[in-house]
């Protein structure tokens, strides 16, 4: 069947990586997405940004309402792992936030001088990088120190230009 106008849906399926027949999951109809989603490092988890609300599926229960952690209006994106009990969304004006996952909550909010939508997190939990999508022109990507104070201003890490964060080095 056809999604409503301006809908999207489709089949999840666990694949595994040792040959074994996949399965199916289940339909997965997202209501105003925005961006991308993401699955958590346990695999168990999908988070989205839908219509403003950041949103937590359980993937063996896609059929179920999901779960509302927050709101971050505007063009935003979430990024998971490798955190496993917290995540991040960020947007195009700058702001990032930091989400506790089991409260529900935002933990903090950071400020950076650029687009913040693609977002690249430190596995110890000290730095987090942002920038904007896709191409990367001269002090748009930012480094945040999660350990200074909260008024602690940014880093920028580029001097050139680079497609994504992955090309950093």
């Amino acid at each position: 069947p056809d999604a409503p106008q301006g809908q999207w849906f489709g089949p999840v399926r666990r694949v595994p990586l040792d040959g074994a027949t996949e399965e199916l999951l289940g339909q997965w109809t997202p209501q105003g997405l925005r961006g991308f989603c993401r699955i958590d490092p346990s695999g168990t988890w999908i988070f989205s940004m839908q219509g403003g609300r950041l949103v937590q599926q359980w993937l063996d229960a896609l059929s179920a309402s999901p779960r509302v952690l927050g709101t971050h209006e505007g063009d935003a994106r979430v990024s998971v792992g490798p955190w496993r009990d917290q995540v991040v969304s960020g947007d195009k004006g700058g702001e990032v936030r930091i989400w506790d996952v089991p409260a529900a909550r935002l933990v903090r909010t950071l400020k950076s001088p650029a687009d913040a939508r693609q977002i690249a997190l430190d596995p110890r939990h000290r730095f987090l990088a942002a920038g904007p999508p896709f191409m990367m022109p001269p002090r748009s990507l930012f480094l945040f120190d999660l350990a200074t104070p909260r008024s602690g201003e940014p880093v920028p890490l580029l001097n050139s230009e680079a497609n994504c964060l992955n090309d950093i080095r």
